[in-house]
């Protein structure tokens, strides 16, 4: 009988967040496992081969393949999951993939360790696919970022470092070694927007992010976000997201698994 394509999704076996001072001696998992390290530095060798794994990168360990794991800073914190994925539709290759451009997937993930870690089994296997996918998405987008024009990955590179500070075209154009109207079709071309389009957009993927936190206040994240003027920054962040800050952060803190399917439809427009 022919398996229906939905019973091949990559299903969830098990995972845990934010385990701290982990160290594990060789074992295999029949899945792929994702190893996230939240904090510190871990050493792991898959198969023979030796990884240094810092904050905020995942290590993919394949199916069947001995691993350890020892601790290279004094207090370090990593989370896992380990799921089957019988079509092969996730790259199971040993490799990190660096999320410190994207901190809302290791949020994601976390998220979803957490769902496992207090028993709820059906929304793991609900939102695993999701967050694999997101993960593609982002590997696709950092290769295709490596092959960037020259002058568009300079311009990138200095609108990401310096996120808070106002956008003078001109600047970015001469900073980046072409006129203003060539930085304009780049940036057209590989993001269908403008370039104060895709500052917007990156300064709203961080806001998302920050809102998570509840010690900071609207007023800090909007500076810290390039708003001097917090009320401008609340009626902008209403205007693309349908809610203001306060009630996104609301959102957030009060139903992890909505949650997790709402920030999986952001990162996949920004």
């Amino acid at each position: 009988m022919e398996t229906s394509s939905e019973s091949r999704q990559p299903t969830f076996s098990q995972g845990w967040p934010n385990k701290p001072n982990a160290t594990v001696v060789f074992h295999t998992h029949p899945g792929t496992e994702l190893i996230l390290v939240t904090e510190g530095t871990c050493a792991i060798t898959v198969d023979k081969t030796p990884w240094t794994v810092p904050a905020d990168h995942i290590l993919v360990v394949p199916p069947e393949t001995r691993h350890d794991q020892r601790l290279l800073t004094d207090s370090t914190l990593n989370s896992f999951i380990v799921f089957f994925d019988p079509d092969a539709r996730f790259d199971p290759t040993p490799r990190l993939i660096d999320l410190t451009t994207r901190p809302i997937l290791a949020y994601l993930f976390d998220e979803l360790c957490y769902l496992n870690s207090n028993s709820q089994y059906d929304l793991c296997a609900i939102y695993l696919p999701p967050l694999l996918k997101a993960l593609q998405l982002h590997e696709q987008r950092e290769r295709e970022r490596s092959a960037e024009h020259p002058a568009l990955a300079r311009a990138l590179l200095h609108l990401d470092a310096h996120l808070r500070e106002p956008l003078h075209l001109t600047a970015l154009a001469h900073l980046a070694g072409i006129s203003i109207p060539q930085l304009r079709r780049l940036f057209n071309q590989r993001f269908n927007c403008s370039p104060q389009r895709y500052l917007q957009n990156r300064r709203m993927a961080t806001a998302r992010n920050l809102l998570s936190n509840p010690t900071l206040t609207i007023a800090e994240i909007a500076a810290q976000c390039g708003y001097p003027d917090s009320n401008y920054f609340s009626r902008i962040f209403h205007k693309l997201h349908n809610c203001s800050p306060i009630d996104y952060r609301r959102f957030r803190q009060g139903n992890r698994s909505v949650f997790l399917d709402t920030a999986q439809q952001l990162f996949i427009r920004t």
